[in-house]
């Protein structure tokens, strides 16, 4: 029902990038705060999937993220939380055009563009990094 509303809610700006994960590259990311890796995302098949690290469980100062509150589940959906969708910027914005134009990118997709321009946000001070899949 969440992601339903969010769907309906979506920003025109990332118009043109499929919110789901059908279709798109395999691709992971480590999520740090301050040095400590705090969980990973990944895209799974046809799934995005967030859990924490066991490094994180075992710490107590940094508290879970709001869209994620449970350390011990592992989150699944195909469609690409707001936490993390936050990130991608506008198709229209002139860097993200020429980056599409250099590397000969027809279909933008949520993973493509997390990878390239995902690592850090002004909405939140984690950072997203590219990891092993």
């Amino acid at each position: 029902m969440f992601l339903d509303l969010l769907r309906r809610l979506r920003p025109e700006w990332l118009d043109g990038i499929p919110d789901d994960a059908a279709e798109q590259q395999n691709v992971a990311f480590s999520v740090v705060l301050d040095g400590l890796e705090v969980g990973r995302l990944r895209l799974d098949g046809e799934e995005w999937v967030f859990s924490y690290t066991d490094q994180f469980r075992k710490q107590k100062k940094i508290k879970p993220i709001v869209d994620f509150p449970s350390v011990q589940r592992e989150y699944r959906s195909p469609d690409l939380w707001p936490f993390f969708l936050l990130r991608i910027p506008s198709l229209k914005q002139p860097a993200v055009q020429e980056f599409l134009r250099e590397e000969k990118v027809d279909a933008p997709s949520a993973a493509i563009l997390l990878r390239r321009f995902g690592k850090r946000s002004a909405a939140n001070p984690f950072e997203l990094i590219p990891a092993e899949a």
